[in-house]
């Protein structure tokens, strides 16, 4: 997976009145809508690549204000996302811990 192959993407070639409607309305999702975004599908291995592509994107500083903008955005998206993942399965693991030591 290349760095410019992750999910959520700058929208390029919006006006700017455009772009900044649709990221006002992108502010207000809920948690619910970030993980039905296409990110509870994948693995934490994954979001790291899409991540480690963002990093990439920032860092070859090629990119527009804007569009550096809306990477960090989606980086910080795959974060909290990542988090959650993350949250979930070390429940999993407690609860199986806890099986397992009451056998």
């Amino acid at each position: 997976m290349s760095g410019s192959d992750f999910i959520i993407s700058p929208e390029n070639g919006e006006d700017e009145k455009t772009s900044a409607a649709k990221r006002k309305k992108k502010d207000r999702k809920t948690d619910k809508e970030v993980a039905g975004n296409g990110l509870d599908s994948l693995s934490i291995e994954e979001m790291f690549e899409q991540l480690d592509g963002i990093i990439r994107n920032l860092e070859d500083g090629n990119s527009s204000l804007e569009a550096s903008f809306e990477y960090y955005e989606a980086g910080m998206r795959l974060v909290k996302a990542c988090g959650q993942k993350i949250d979930r399965v070390e429940k999993q693991i407690l609860v199986l811990s806890e099986q397992e030591a009451g056998e």
